[in-house]
């Protein structure tokens, strides 16, 4: 009970800023800490790929923002933490009757594929030792974002 626990929240994307020509394709996220002791996070890793099932995701880097600031207090929410698409990972701006033009990608995938984005974050806390979130999105043509992919499987927290 006297720990903390880290929720992946709020995944969007792919998404684009058009305001350069040069910004790559990104996914966003928030990390939150709904414990009641601080969390050090110890790693992040990630997988944003095109298939049947998600890619094993793998670690991020050094400078990631959660590694650079890896404690976060009881109640503290970290938002805003983008993740670049792979390079050469095709994406078209998303269109729908409903739905004018913006910054939204649809990512390019042959028949029987899937887009999956995945974000693992290991953690400890002050009185407890190697914790783990795990959050799992899919992308979903009808509304033209990701949605929780995978159950219990790829959506937990230990």
């Amino acid at each position: 009970m006297e720990r903390p626990y880290i929720y992946i929240l709020g995944a969007k994307g792919p998404t684009r800023d058009f305001s350069s020509m040069d910004e790559p394709v990104f996914m966003e996220y928030y990390v939150a800490n709904y414990g009641k002791t601080p969390a050090k996070i110890r790693n992040v890793l990630y997988t944003v790929s095109v298939g049947i099932s998600p890619s094993d995701p793998t670690p991020t880097s050094i400078w990631h923002p959660l590694l650079r600031k890896p404690t976060l207090i009881p109640g503290e929410i970290r938002d805003t933490i983008y993740k670049d698409l792979p390079e050469g990972m095709a994406t078209e701006a998303y269109t729908a009757e409903d739905c004018p033009p913006g910054d939204l990608m649809s990512p390019n995938r042959r028949d029987g594929e899937s887009f999956f984005f995945r974000v693992v974050v290991q953690y400890s806390g002050p009185f407890s030792e190697e914790h783990e979130t795990s959050a799992c999105w899919i992308w979903d043509d009808g509304s033209g974002t990701v949605v929780e992919h995978g159950g219990d499987t790829l959506n937990y927290l230990h």
